[in-house]
């Protein structure tokens, strides 16, 4: 009897010679099951991987023995499940490993699909490995902040480069802190590390920092007012600058100043941004004089830019590009003030301009002219001039005020006559349809500076 169920167990028997129904029993509850057994990832560098799956059969009344699936699959997902890899297991698997993060941990899973009969089964199994150790080195870092004066806007220029370890077998898996000093790093070209730029003020009340993205290219220009913290940014640089009321400053010393500290944040793939650069700026507010050479060349782009527009509406246009052509322009500032809290130049403005062989005919007109700091952004309002200019205002402008648009930078070098007026402004005529001008010459002669 124990003959004949072994037999039957094991699917053996003669012939036409058929089983008992103890024996049929046995044979058929002898069922076959498949069992993942392992999962074991070869790596001979950080670019490739092998995966070896195994899988095991078993019955109930035999030992496990090993399986070889009908189709064997492989997937590798990164740190944010996206797919690396999906394909066959039976070959060489290349891993993106210059575009992971740091030590970047990968997820590897092989699957086998087992036919028996009609039913299909699919058995999954999982490990993970890790990507290079890698670490980002600075080989320039400059940053030009203010920008042209303008606190809110600066400019960088960096060059960073990454490396990963070299891979050797025995070390692969090590961190980067345990290998040390002795560690061989080598570049990973194409690799491009994320960055950022960090702008922090302090001052005696606290501190606050803006995060600036830094472009693929490793250059480019910022504006902190376009990000977020801003605002608490320039509070603290502003208190940073406060001079104590109790302290008088003695003339010719220099102005306030501030120390703005920048930090750049980088980082390979998906890893972490870390410091990897820290220098710091001293920032001042202008001089008086340097002010003053600012406000002479708004003054004078201005003034080139008014006299333009107001040519803009004659007739004959070869005409008017030869005109233009020949057209000296002056502007004469007689009173101006900075307003720190708005960023704005005001100032009173006399643009006189005349073709060069015709000196003795000239266009005037005296208005008021608002300069944005940051942007640059002018707008003019005409308030008197002589009769040939107003009637040109009126034919080339159809209200009482020219946008300019953004003034080119200042030249600081020129030279301008400004004459400043201490305390307010000069009051604004009340504008009604353009600058006024008088039905006949004034008398007093194109060189004259009365209004």
């Amino acid at each position: 009897m124990a003959t004949l169920v072994a037999a039957a167990a094991a699917g053996l028997w003669m012939s036409g010679t058929p089983l008992s129904g103890m024996a049929q029993q046995v044979a058929h509850h002898a069922r076959t099951a498949y069992d993942a057994a392992g999962l074991r990832v070869e790596r001979a560098g950080w670019d490739t991987l092998r995966a070896r799956p195994q899988f095991a059969k078993r019955t109930s009344l035999g030992a496990a023995r090993t399986a070889t699936p009908a189709r064997a699959t492989v997937r590798v997902f990164g740190a944010n499940y996206d797919t690396l890899y999906a394909g066959p297991a039976d070959r060489p698997i290349p891993i993106p490993d210059r575009r992971l993060g740091d030590r970047e941990p990968l997820l590897v899973e092989a699957c086998g699909t087992f036919r028996r009969g009609g039913a299909t089964r699919t058995l999954c199994q999982q490990t993970s490995v890790r990507a290079s150790p890698k670490r980002v080195r600075v080989e320039q870092a400059d940053v030009t902040f203010p920008d042209e004066g303008d606190f809110r806007k600066g400019r960088y220029e960096l060059r960073l480069r990454t490396e990963r370890r070299a891979f050797t077998e025995r070390r692969a898996f090590e961190t980067t802190r345990a290998a040390g000093d002795t560690a061989r790093w080598e570049p990973l070209p194409g690799a491009t590390p994320e960055s950022v730029l960090l702008a922090r003020a302090e001052s005696p009340s606290g501190q606050a920092a803006v995060r600036v993205p830094v472009d693929s290219s490793g250059r480019g220009t910022f504006d902190l007012a376009r990000y977020e913290g801003y605002d608490d940014f320039r509070y603290h640089l502003r208190a940073a600058m406060e001079q104590p009321r109790r302290l008088t400053v003695r003339e010719g010393a220099p102005p306030p100043s501030a120390t703005v500290a920048f930090e750049v944040r980088a980082g390979p793939g998906v890893a972490p941004l870390r410091p990897v650069e820290r220098f710091q700026k001293t920032v001042r507010r202008l001089t008086p004089a340097e002010r003053r050479r600012r406000v002479q060349g708004f003054a004078q782009s201005a003034a080139r830019a008014i006299a333009r527009r107001l040519h803009e509406d004659r007739d004959d246009e070869e005409e008017r590009a030869d005109e233009w052509a020949e057209t000296v322009t002056r502007a004469t500032v007689t009173g101006w003030r900075y307003d720190r809290a708005a960023e704005r130049y005001t100032m009173d403005l006399r643009v006189r301009w005349h073709e060069t062989d015709d000196r003795d005919e000239r266009d005037r007109i005296d208005g008021t002219l608002t300069v944005e700091e940051g942007s640059r952004r002018a707008r003019f309002a005409g308030e008197r001039g002589n009769r040939r200019t107003v009637e040109r205002w009126r034919e080339a402008v159809e209200s009482d005020e020219i946008e300019l648009g953004p003034l080119a930078e200042p030249d600081t070098s020129a030279s301008l006559p400004v004459v400043e007026r201490r305390g307010r402004l000069p009051g604004v005529a009340e504008r009604r349809g353009g600058p006024r001008g008088s039905s006949r010459d004034d008398g007093r002669g194109p060189d004259s500076d009365d209004p």
